[in-house]
């Protein structure tokens, strides 16, 4: 890319595609233009970049100076991908309000080193109670390679409510023990979003949330 004296580098793909283009663009300073074909993470619209080692453990966490300067989603293409990366995306965005709200409450500073605002926070429990509300109507939809108002909410939610939130409002147990997780060989054939909805539970349990809270997140 450097070579060839490229301004704009652009992403089509997932997770990995995404973090590796976001990192080489912000090396040659180059624009960067994302353009997901799933919904499985959070990533197209986050600056984090995860760097990976050979052996799929994490090396370390990238940081570019800004975001992506354009995400372009089509869900006709998100209606089409596999079912499970868009329930692991939910996996994820599930995380954003939990992590954020405990965040907020413990003063802890989000990714940019800043405290979280009202606005991140009311955005995370957005993007929370629209997963919680469309999830599985969304989930049908894409089973049936449809393109409904339902998918296009927990798309929305899975990639821009998500990157959003968490850049905002900060993470909390539930990524970091995922990054523990991660070491371990038996977890890699699980993806991002599937280890991150598990340890959302976890997280809640450790908090001790409110039963209804927990009864309403474990049902879902």
């Amino acid at each position: 890319a450097k070579q060839q004296q490229c301004d704009v580098i652009i992403a089509s793909g997932g997770g990995k595609a995404i973090d590796t283009v976001k990192a080489v663009a912000a090396g040659i300073n180059a624009a960067t233009v994302i353009v997901p074909t799933i919904a499985s993470s959070d990533a197209p619209c986050s600056a984090m970049s995860v760097i990976y080692k050979e052996d799929g453990t994490i090396e370390k966490f990238f940081i570019p100076p800004k975001n992506p300067d354009l995400v372009l989603v089509d869900t006709g293409i998100i209606a089409h991908s596999p079912v499970r990366m868009l329930v692991a995306g939910m996996g994820d965005a599930l995380a954003t309000w939990v992590e954020a709200d405990a965040a907020s409450q413990s003063g802890a500073r989000n990714p940019a080193r800043g405290q979280s605002t009202t606005a991140a926070l009311t955005l995370a429990r957005l993007c929370f109670d629209i997963l919680m509300e469309y999830g599985l109507q969304a989930k049908i939809a894409n089973e049936r390679q449809a393109v409904t108002p339902a998918l296009e909410k927990v798309v929305e939610a899975n990639i821009l409510l998500s990157g959003l939130g968490f850049e905002s409002g900060g993470v909390a147990a539930a990524h970091s023990l995922q990054d523990g997780l991660n070491m371990l060989e038996e977890c890699h054939g699980f993806y991002h979003g599937e280890k991150i909805g598990f340890l959302t539970l976890v997280q809640m349990v450790l908090e001790g949330r409110p039963k209804d809270l927990l009864q309403q997140v474990f049902t879902f």
